[in-house]
């Protein structure tokens, strides 16, 4: 009787890591298809980056804040329309794409939280702004890709925190490039990589 409740146990045990691996396998799926969220934020932060530069160029440093108001906000109502469109048809979502959902949402209200409350009210210098967020990102990121057990997100993770270092060493006048380029390398580069890894399925 121990040896059939040892055997039972051991079937268990293996149906249960073969749910476990076709939930990774499924979000990861849904993860590749996503690369078009990671392409379309990562043009959006560079037209943000660009509208920067260019208002300073024009001298109106006092609005550099306008290009993200209003391009971010943008990105965000069209990311929950394509969620809501998305789960209308399929109708199935795993606890990993729930834990993913819910790490980018809080990560989101952290970077709104920084951007838009911390630094007007002073709480966080102007300059530690893009350090921050870089941060943040990468806590986004570098998660994501263990959850789904992804190196390519893990390593994007890691350029984030690593432009973050980078840009807490140098004048905050340059933060913006290392901004523009951490964006290329952390969210364009794989965002491609993962599309194409999902048209090819």
């Amino acid at each position: 009787m121990g040896k059939d409740n040892k055997e039972f146990e051991e079937i268990a045990q293996g149906e249960e890591l073969k749910i476990i691996h076709q939930m990774i396998e499924k979000t990861k799926s849904d993860t590749a298809e996503s690369g078009t969220e990671l392409i379309m934020w990562g043009w959006l932060a560079l037209a943000s980056c660009a509208c920067l530069y260019t208002l300073v160029f024009l001298g109106l440093p006092h609005l550099a804040w306008l290009p993200w108001a209003v391009l971010m906000p943008i990105g965000a109502i069209v990311q929950i329309v394509k969620e809501i469109k998305q789960r209308k048809r399929t109708r199935i979502s795993t606890y990993t794409d729930h834990a993913i959902s819910s790490l980018w949402l809080a990560c989101g209200i952290s970077i709104f939280m920084v951007a838009f409350l911390a630094v007007p009210l002073g709480a966080v210098s102007y300059e530690f702004l893009t350090p921050a967020i870089s941060i943040i990102i990468g806590i986004a990121m570098f998660t994501s890709g263990q959850i789904v057990e992804w190196n390519l997100m893990k390593i994007s993770g890691l350029i984030w925190w690593s432009s973050a270092v980078i840009m807490m060493l140098i004048h905050w006048h340059f933060h913006t490039g290392i901004f523009a380029l951490s964006i290329i390398l952390g969210y364009l580069v794989p965002g491609y990589i993962l599309r194409r890894k999902y048209l090819r399925k």
